[in-house]
């Protein structure tokens, strides 16, 4: 998955064309995303995994990490402008 996430990616996308709630493809999906920086849509996977496996705290991390992730990028963008 690190060296190609592209490719991660849609092994997982396979996965869950046959099994929409898997919540391992689902997270490895957001894992993949998250590589690619297309963190936007990484949480979201992460959150659909969280609905359906609501008291997964490794989840509710990665979403956290992920979304102090962007509020750093947003910062240093910002300082960049000014």
């Amino acid at each position: 998955l690190n060296k190609e996430p592209e490719k991660g990616k849609e092994c997982f996308e396979e996965v869950l064309a046959k099994e929409p709630e898997n919540v391992e493809a689902i997270r490895g999906k957001g894992m993949a995303l998250s590589l690619l920086d297309r963190l936007p849509e990484a949480i979201e996977c992460f959150e659909e995994a969280l609905k359906i496996a609501p008291n997964t705290k490794d989840i509710k991390e990665k979403i956290k990490e992920l979304k102090d992730e962007i509020a750093s990028k947003n910062k240093k963008r910002t300082k960049k402008q000014q």
